[in-house]
């Protein structure tokens, strides 16, 4: 996406080059949001189509990724700098074969940009533990900068000219896009310092869409058109995996 001639994310854009984009892959999660979207990602079941499955069956156990990796030797390890309640995360993590789930209480402070402790920081104290701790590894990392209702972003991380829509949501939801771009350079840089870039997939989604209202502004920014049609399209999320 380009806005006023800008590149909204520009090393993502580049790193995509490389990696397989799938661009039909929608929005699946009810009234769960995330925690739908970690029950369709880390087990590949689909969410109940009402309440949350994290509170539904909270003594589940299941068979995912994280359970296969660790039966073949790989430390598994879940980060999210927030409350571990939130979602009931401190349950349903390790029921998805997690055998480390960190919370808000592990992460050394920093500037809360969104719900939390900001992309940049979060990614920086985790590329620390992967670089010093045990290998293989499977992590799933939650980051909180990118979140509704996106508002009061500061000024002075601000890399966009946006024009009109300055001070809007949709605005902040762009600044912060930008934001996570340069957070996601540094942790791809870090993995590389680390010597595990080469030995490392790489999987990036988008749990949900944004919560933003569908406007006619929105609309023609993403080009989908303002119908019935444009709002479906508008409901797929990015996937890509980099290996």
């Amino acid at each position: 996406l380009e806005v006023e001639g800008q590149e909204v994310t520009p090393f993502l854009n580049r790193w995509a080059a490389q990696a397989l984009l799938f661009r039909n892959t929608t929005d699946q999660t009810a009234q769960g949001r995330s925690s739908d979207a970690e029950l369709l990602t880390q087990v590949s079941l689909l969410p109940p189509p009402a309440g949350a499955a994290a509170f539904l069956y909270p003594n589940n156990r299941f068979t995912g990724l994280a359970s296969a990796l660790d039966e073949r030797g790989y430390t598994t390890v879940s980060a999210v700098a927030f409350d571990g309640a939130f979602w009931n995360r401190r349950r349903t993590h390790p029921a998805f074969g997690f055998t480390t789930s960190l919370f808000e209480e592990t992460f050394e402070e920093g500037e809360a940009l969104g719900w939390g402790l900001n992309d940049r920081d979060f990614f920086r104290q985790m590329v620390g533990r992967f670089a010093g701790g045990p290998q293989p590894f499977c992590a799933l990392l939650l980051t909180l900068s990118l979140h509704h209702p996106f508002e009061g972003f500061p000024d002075r991380l601000k890399e966009l000219e946006l024009g009109e829509l300055e001070g809007s949501p949709l605005g902040s939801y762009l600044h912060t896009m930008r934001f996570f771009d340069r957070a996601f350079a540094e942790l791809v840089a870090g993995l590389e310092a680390a010597g595990l870039a080469e030995r490392t997939v790489v999987v990036i989604w988008g749990d949900h869409d944004a919560g933003l209202e569908w406007s006619p502004r929105l609309a023609t920014l993403s080009g989908y058109g303002q119908g019935a049609a444009g709002w479906y399209l508008s409901q797929r999320v990015p996937l890509l995996i980099r290996v």
